[in-house]
């Protein structure tokens, strides 16, 4: 049976905050994105002087530490970089205080990572311009950022996709006319939506680095095969690979194995070392590893960050050394470009998500 948000809707309209065209508010949430065609020519810098490692992992805080972390790269989270702190009432201001407050080494390079909550993500559109948050994430010595990953629900009138796709682009442009290195995140649930990413894609062809978050809808493995198999057509249409930073997608390597290259985040080492687990060298197990109270934890995020890092490193050359070595999946022979023309056209073809809520 299928849904349809217009008539199910149980929301008061009256209350609505969804660009919805029964919410009273609908053409000021229009006008505050420009309208909803997001086919522009949009200024979006993307200079990356060093390439990404195979795993960079994210750090939310600095609880329970007392030393730096002394590694190539490491993920934070905007939305605590930005978050109105009790001491000053504002978001961190310098890059020493950012790297203090994460305990972050002075040559350690800082991507931050814009994948939250939905009210997280509403609460930065609403201050960005009012605070200039573009501006002063540019002072932080940011060596790039992703784009806020407004989220695509499945029970939404179609009107809320395009202007979270929209209040995406123009977050990404903000980024970069503050002078940062930006990354689309690549948001879609129709077939459609990948139509749209690969004409985005070709048209801005200095784009390589794009973002894709795995750890809500996209954990499940049909799901994650859908878009990640989307990808690799965009990659053949237009004629050059993509560098994706697949955010919590350590699940799927043996599907982004099929893309040209990727980056895994993370947050595993991280909230394994707050729960005190070390991770074992030996058999891959992660142990218990009691602390007195008080004792930091900056060994065992240690262990923990070296450890699973050497472990996504061997797994994925081990993928690339063997590529049909896809373990349960149960993926077909990856086909290449001339393949795609024998199959089907997949514009009516929904992701498996909506084909079990009834979306179509």
């Amino acid at each position: 049976m299928g849904f349809d948000c217009m008539s199910s809707c149980s929301v008061d309209c009256s209350t609505c905050t969804f660009p919805c065209p029964k919410s009273p508010k609908f053409v000021e949430g229009i006008r505050d994105i420009g309208g909803l065609d997001a086919s522009l020519p949009w200024r979006i810098r993307q200079e990356l002087v060093r390439s990404l490692p195979q795993y960079v992992p994210a750090i939310k805080n600095g609880s329970g530490r007392e030393q730096d972390i002394e590694i190539p790269f490491v993920a934070l989270p905007t939305i605590e970089v930005v978050r109105p702190r009790a001491d000053n009432g504002g978001m961190l201001q310098t890059a020493s205080q950012l790297r203090s407050f994460f305990h972050i080494g002075r040559k350690t390079r800082v991507i931050l990572v814009s994948v939250a909550e939905d009210a997280d993500l509403e609460r930065y559109w609403e201050h960005s311009f009012i605070e200039s948050l573009p501006e002063r994430l540019a002072t932080l010595e940011i060596e790039l950022i992703t784009a806020p990953n407004f989220s695509f629900p499945l029970n939404v009138p179609r009107t809320v996709h395009l202007a979270n796709r929209k209040r995406s682009l123009i977050c990404a442009q903000e980024f970069s006319d503050a002078g940062m290195c930006v990354v689309p995140p690549l948001n879609a649930v129709t077939q459609r939506d990948w139509d749209f990413w690969k004409d985005f894609l070709r048209e801005h062809g200095h784009i390589k680095l794009v973002a894709k978050e795995f750890q809500t809808g996209g954990r499940n493995r049909s799901v994650a095969r859908w878009h990640i198999d989307q990808l690799r057509r965009i990659e053949d249409a237009i004629g050059r690979g993509m560098h994706l930073i697949a955010v919590g997608g350590r699940r799927h390597m043996q599907l982004l194995a099929r893309l040209s290259s990727y980056t895994i985040v993370d947050t595993v080492p991280f909230m394994r070392a707050i729960k005190r687990r070390k991770l074992s060298k030996r058999d891959g197990l992660w142990k218990m590893n009691r602390t007195r109270p008080g004792e930091p934890i900056d060994s065992i995020l240690g262990t923990n960050i070296s450890v699973y890092s050497q472990i996504i490193c061997e797994d994925a050359a081990q993928l690339r050394q063997f590529p049909l070595a896809l373990g349960n999946y149960g993926l077909p022979k990856p086909f290449g470009a001339a393949e795609y023309g024998e199959l089907p056209h997949p514009e009516w073809t929904p992701p498996p998500e909506q084909l079990r809520l009834g979306y179509f």
